[in-house]
């Protein structure tokens, strides 16, 4: 088994660390994202109206890109997933905090939704985080000693929501609500919760709801 990393002491996070992680999981590796995770790359947190535009643009960008391979272990297929919707995940997220104290604009969400609905982007992104939540237990534990070091946590952490703030966004639009069941994650991230969690960097404004980033639990 490889040798357990060591655990980055956390601190806080801002709107500039975390647009660096969006940027710097699209399209490289897992790890190369996290060692860039710090550095700035733009100012804080920009109004929901440019935050659902982003995320209607970025939608039509990855429906024309080819879905990660099918291929490899089990941790080497989550990682590839969640370096595809990264960018989206942490859109989402950033949409969702604002969305606390910003009226959701009508028109920039029709498009999004419009977007997503000529896709099965949801329903690929669910199925591509559900191939690691699935296997917490078993093959992260038994084949990468270094998953309890807390980072792989943290993608978790963004998945789970990414996908919940796409699904408030999504409302009660059918199809799209259809996508986005997260039973089978709130399940799993629940029962072993109290065994992976490690302290994280929390953007300002992450609800208590999100109970993943707080605690091992829900309170």
């Amino acid at each position: 088994m490889p040798a357990t990393v060591a655990t980055r002491v956390p601190r806080p996070c801002t709107p500039d660390c975390w647009s660096t992680v969006a940027s710097a999981h699209h399209g490289v590796a897992l790890g190369n994202a996290i060692v860039a995770y710090h550095a700035p790359v733009r100012p804080p947190r920009k109004p929901i109206t440019e935050l659902l535009g982003d995320l209607a643009v970025h939608v039509e960008e990855l429906d024309g890109t080819p879905r990660p391979r099918d291929q490899g272990t089990t941790l080497e297929r989550f990682e590839r997933w969640f370096a595809f919707g990264s960018r989206l995940f942490h859109l989402a997220i950033e949409a969702g905090i604002a969305r606390q104290t910003e009226p959701l604009p009508a028109d920039e969400l029709a498009v999004l939704l419009a977007g997503l609905d000529r896709t099965k982007l949801l329903d690929d992104l669910r199925a591509g985080a559900e191939i690691g939540f699935r296997n917490i237990a078993n093959e992260f534990h038994s084949e990468y000693g270094y998953f309890y070091a807390g980072e792989p946590w943290r993608t978790f952490c963004v998945t789970r929501s990414g996908l919940e703030y796409l699904g408030e966004l999504v409302g009660d639009h059918p199809r799209l609500v259809a996508q986005l069941d997260l039973t089978e994650i709130e399940r799993l991230m629940a029962h072993w919760g109290e065994v992976l969690f490690t302290a994280q960097d929390v953007l300002p404004g992450m609800p208590a709801s999100h109970w993943w980033w707080f605690g091992g639990r829900a309170r």
